[in-house]
């Protein structure tokens, strides 16, 4: 009983002496787990090494899980801010086609000039067949029978590339290469007529 009279106290007369330290947010939720508490109270009322070296032990283990959440959270935090920095960035580099203004000084956007419809079954291997809007059409025109023949497995049947080279037997380069240059060809005659 003695004992115990003694270490309370010397645990009390240690957390008078040591308001400050034992304030500390971090040391208050260290102490708040209850076998962290325990193994506190140990080794101020029993200072052995033993104690003092399990009360580090379990405190360096606290600090390291605390420091360890501490960064993950900010990682995330700051590459969440970092991949909307770059996603705005791009967007406002690169606008999709359709979002983009008809003309330099109009407000109308190319998606709101195209029409929908709803029964749209045409089974046709022309890319022609499938177009509404004339300047696009005009702009189809304009190219090789390979380059419509290229999007049209591309763009309505929905091939990729390589499957388009082994149809057509060509390289995935070559299939890859026709379809840009076909794009950028109806981008440049569109641009003019929406110039003009």
């Amino acid at each position: 009983m003695v004992n115990k009279q003694y270490c309370c106290r010397k645990f009390l007369k240690f957390t008078e002496e040591n308001q400050e330290f034992l304030n500390n947010p971090l040391i208050k939720n260290f102490l708040s787990i209850d076998e962290n508490f325990h193994l506190f109270k140990q080794s101020i009322c029993h200072p052995t090494i033993e104690n003092q070296k399990l009360l580090d032990k379990k405190f360096n283990a606290f600090y390291f899980y605390i420091r360890f959440t501490t960064y993950l959270s900010s990682t995330i935090y700051y590459h969440a801010l970092n991949f909307d920095k770059k996603s705005r960035q791009t967007n406002y580099r690169f606008p999709v086609i359709l979002d983009q203004p008809v003309g330099s000084d109009s407000e109308t956007s190319h998606k709101e000039l195209v029409r929908y419809h709803e029964n749209f079954d045409i089974e046709s291997a022309n890319i022609l067949d499938y177009i509404i809007d004339t300047n696009l059409y005009r702009a189809l025109q304009n190219i090789t029978t390979n380059q419509r023949q290229i999007l049209y497995l591309v763009y309505i049947k929905g091939f990729t590339d390589t499957e388009v080279s082994i149809l057509l037997k060509k390289s995935q380069q070559t299939v890859t290469k026709s379809r840009n240059n076909a794009l950028q060809k109806i981008r440049r005659q569109m641009a003019e007529k929406v110039d003009n």
